[in-house]
């Protein structure tokens, strides 16, 4: 996270691979938990390993807030001058478009009949995934309005 427009295209490309992997290690945990033996040591492990799993469900929106937080933090520190709002506003409708893009890929993932269980697990995840555009959008005008406001107070400075 450097606070430039550039982190609107991490942010969606993290959340996918975290949220892709926390959906397929559940699936692979439950279908390990069905298939082995009943011994004490066995569920033991795959019952704490489930509720580990569990806890990504509240952790993945509490980073998407952080990283967009970070972004934004970084953006106040940046020195920056008036034309790269413009350079900047193209890379925030990239961004958006980015996310778009992986918010459909998501879906698809989702949408297959082998996670059903692990997408019923996980209802905050599958509602950041839905709306990453937005949340981009958001966190890509908070990052605008923080430049903006830099360059037109005169706290820009050259770069």
């Amino acid at each position: 996270m450097k606070g430039s427009f550039q982190d609107l295209f991490a942010i969606p490309i993290i959340m996918i691979i975290l949220s892709s992997v926390v959906l397929v290690g559940y699936h692979t945990l439950t279908v390990i938990d069905d298939n082995t033996d009943d011994t004490q040591m066995n569920q033991t492990i795959l019952s704490k390993g489930i509720t580990a799993y569990r806890a990504y469900n509240y952790g993945i929106p509490f980073l998407l807030i952080g990283l967009g937080l970070a972004s934004i933090s970084f953006s106040l520190m940046l020195r920056s001058h008036p034309i790269y709002l413009f350079i900047g506003m193209i890379f925030m409708f990239s961004g958006i478009f980015v996310a778009i893009q992986i918010s459909n890929a998501f879906q698809t993932l989702q949408s297959q009949t082998v996670l059903a269980t692990a997408v019923a697990e996980y209802d905050l995840v599958i509602w950041v995934m839905e709306h990453l555009p937005h949340i981009v959008m958001i966190f890509g005008g908070i990052m605008f309005i923080a430049m903006l406001g830099k360059i037109v107070s005169g706290r820009g400075g050259d770069v």
